[in-house]
């Protein structure tokens, strides 16, 4: 929130004007983040100049997130371990006539983001940023994921190796910088990505989707049935509404909010490969199972694997707290897609949406860890200049604390997009209306400040 310009400051874009309006249009969007660019930018020929960075074919997705990236490494050089939590989202678009938009699993058009996103190893589980981005557009006639049909080899372009190259450009923008777990979900359970990742040093949590071959004839999920428990912890799961599609309703089904006891196991395993004899892989198993689950609802159960030691209890709760912070990349898509409306984004051409998609993923950023903040008895300093708690205060119809913390603020922030206290916690849109309402009275206040400052020297 403090200065959001500055994620984009050093943005190579080839031209110092068009560098300058990035920061410009970044700062609009920042005030108005959920608004159409029409009522972000009222006046015709901001509008128009926006249009026209969109549509530039100087700008790109990569160049508008690389300082943001930098920035991201630069938050977490004093952290000796971080979370580099990664997810594949889809980015949906309707309409007709849109150029370049690819097929998409469910009914639509548009194209899937891969990200890696920065998250403190603790229990804060701060997100630092984006780490890494790649794009997918898939093309109209549906080919064999791994497999070319005529050939019979595997493809060098298949979709499933994103995993591991954004891996590895993680890995190598933070080498010599910060320690890195990279934290996935069950669509990244790959016996080739557990290779790779193994073969090239790289520490992991990874949610199993399949039951394994272990080497000899047996299989995991009989392994670990017969595992001892090292430890039981008990964890708050937020409420899940059911997917519209129903594979991913079967895999995720709705749930309410609710307390789970959990009890937790390990095991060291040799993985046999499905294809190739003699080439199986030494790994560490953690499981993690719902003990009495309520009547009617499937109890949760996590299998992960890791490079992670499993050694003693704590090495093995230190596993399941890596894997919990995974869900931060999930809130920052809800960011990017609520809190930003990306989706709704009325460009025609991939190019712009893609360099939409560039300018609002540190607005999403800054608001996710605004939210993740508020949750934590920490000063409202870690997320307001000191001008913005002077406005801040004088627009609150309620007196704050002489002591304010980020969840007051964030609270009272709420407050100014029409939010309730009794409605719970603020959500995406009323946050953002908010921020928005705080930005646009910080602007009015420094311009009456230098109102009287031109007074006074007139003055004298």
């Amino acid at each position: 929130m403090q200065a959001i310009e500055q994620e984009y400051e050093g943005a190579r874009l080839g031209d110092i004007r068009v560098e300058t309006r990035a920061r410009v249009l970044a700062r609009g969007l920042a005030e108005r983040p959920g608004d159409s660019f029409p009522e972000a930018f009222p006046h015709e020929s901001d509008l128009e100049a926006a249009y026209r960075f969109l549509n530039n074919d100087r700008v790109t997705l990569h160049k508008l997130v690389e300082p943001h990236v930098a920035a991201t490494i630069r938050r977490a050089r004093p952290q000796r371990t971080i979370i580099a939590a990664h997810d594949t989202t889809s980015f949906r678009y309707e309409g007709d006539g849109r150029e370049g938009l690819g097929r998409l699993l469910q009914k639509g058009r548009g194209f899937y983001g891969h990200m890696a996103i920065a998250v403190t190893h603790d229990d804060v589980r701060d997100p630092l940023g984006l780490l890494g981005i790649r794009t997918i557009v898939r093309s109209e006639r549906r080919t064999d994921k791994a497999f070319d049909r005529n050939a019979k080899v595997r493809r060098s372009d298949r979709e499933s190796l994103r995993w591991s190259q954004l891996v590895e450009e993680v890995g190598e923008r933070c080498r010599d910088v910060v320690d890195v777990i990279h934290v996935m979900d069950r669509e990244a359970d790959s016996f080739e990505l557990f290779e790779r990742l193994t073969r090239g040093s790289h520490r992991f949590v990874i949610r199993l989707a399949h039951d394994r071959n272990l080497e000899g004839d047996g299989k995991l999920h009989a392994v670990l049935d017969g595992a001892s428990t090292v430890a039981v912890r008990e964890v708050k799961l937020s409420s899940r509404v059911g997917h519209s599609a129903p594979s991913t309703r079967k895999i995720h089904p709705p749930r309410e909010e609710r307390i789970a006891r959990l009890s937790i196991s390990a095991v060291k395993v040799t993985l046999r490969h499905r294809h190739k004899a003699g080439e199986n892989l030494k790994i560490n198993i953690v499981r993690v199972v719902e003990l009495e689950p309520p009547p009617n609802c499937e109890p949760v159960e996590w299998r992960l694997a890791t490079t992670e030691p499993i050694d003693r209890a704590e090495d093995v709760t230190a596993v399941v707290d890596a894997y919990r912070a995974r869900w931060r990349i999930e809130e920052f898509f809800k960011a990017l897609k609520t809190g930003c409306a990306v989706e709704k984004r009325q460009l025609q051409r991939i190019d712009a949406l893609l360099n939409a998609l560039g300018l609002f993923i540190p607005i999403a950023w800054s608001l996710l860890r605004m939210r993740v903040l508020a949750r934590q008895d920490q000063p409202a300093s870690k997320v307001l200049t000191k001008t913005q708690t002077k406005v801040l205060r004088a627009s609150s119809r309620k007196p704050l604390p002489s002591r304010l913390s980020v969840r007051g603020a964030i609270l009272a922030i709420a407050a100014l997009g029409g939010h309730l206290r009794h409605n719970g916690d603020p959500g995406w849109i009323v946050l953002g209306r908010g921020y928005e309402r705080l930005l646009v009275l910080e602007q009015g206040w420094l311009l009456a400040e230098r109102g009287k400052v031109r007074q006074r020297c007139d003055q004298s």
